[in-house]
């Protein structure tokens, strides 16, 4: 996409010649976001959301189904937000990371959505990741969260893309809890998820989203 040509590689690993790593922050770029840097930050330092897992008007984790999202960043979640691209670069394959969270519960599905924030301000949904945090590690076999103790969840399986982005582009991320009207719900018991029920929702699922949080990316210049 961007480029309007066609290219081949051998492997998922050939379509790109570097990683970009980029870090969460808590540092204030704009309304409702916060930025997306090259450089671990010096403090440790979190950023906190609530989510009342008993509210059926709420949605959050706004993956699905509309890529092209005008210049306004999802009403839910946190935005990340990177300096505006130098030169042009290509995004080649499946980003990956590590986001780093301290919970409330013993387990939680999370949502972590790449965009491209285009030089006027609209929003091109670029890839995305879903994923329960107790199956982050082995999809075989479920490792249940200990409630108050920083965790580090793997970001795998994200969707493969292939775009051009201009300078003067910028990269998003938004993470934030999956509740959709459409989604089994987590309640983060424990117990089997099937079982669970709204019964299970008394507590709000408190998650700190840590600022060693980063995100690789795929790109050749």
């Amino acid at each position: 996409m961007g480029a309007n040509v066609w290219r081949h590689a051998r492997s998922l690993d050939a379509m790109s010649t570097e990683m970009l790593k980029l870090y969460l922050t808590n540092e204030p770029a704009g309304e409702k976001r916060f930025r997306l840097t090259g450089r671990l930050p010096a403090k440790s330092a979190s950023l906190e959301q609530v989510v009342d897992l008993a509210d059926r008007g709420a949605s959050h984790n706004d993956y699905y189904p509309a890529p092209i999202k005008g210049k306004e960043a999802p009403s839910t979640g946190l935005a990340f937000v990177s300096e505006p691209l130098d030169e042009p670069i290509s995004v080649n394959g499946m980003f990956s990371g590590a986001l780093n969270v301290t919970i409330n519960k013993r387990d939680v599905d999370l949502g972590a959505v790449l965009y491209e924030v285009q030089p006027d301000g609209t929003l091109l949904q670029l890839s995305y990741y879903l994923g329960r945090a107790s199956f982050a590690d082995n999809m075989s076999h479920r490792s249940l969260l200990k409630p108050g103790e920083k965790t580090s969840i793997e970001i795998k399986r994200s969707l493969l893309v292939s775009r051009q982005l201009q300078a003067g582009s910028r990269l998003m991320l938004v993470v934030d809890v999956n509740l959709k009207p459409y989604h089994q719900i987590n309640y983060g018991t424990g117990r089997d998820v099937s079982d669970e029920s709204i019964a299970d929702a008394k507590e709000p699922l408190e998650i700190a989203w840590h600022t060693d949080s980063y995100l690789e990316i795929p790109i050749s210049r």
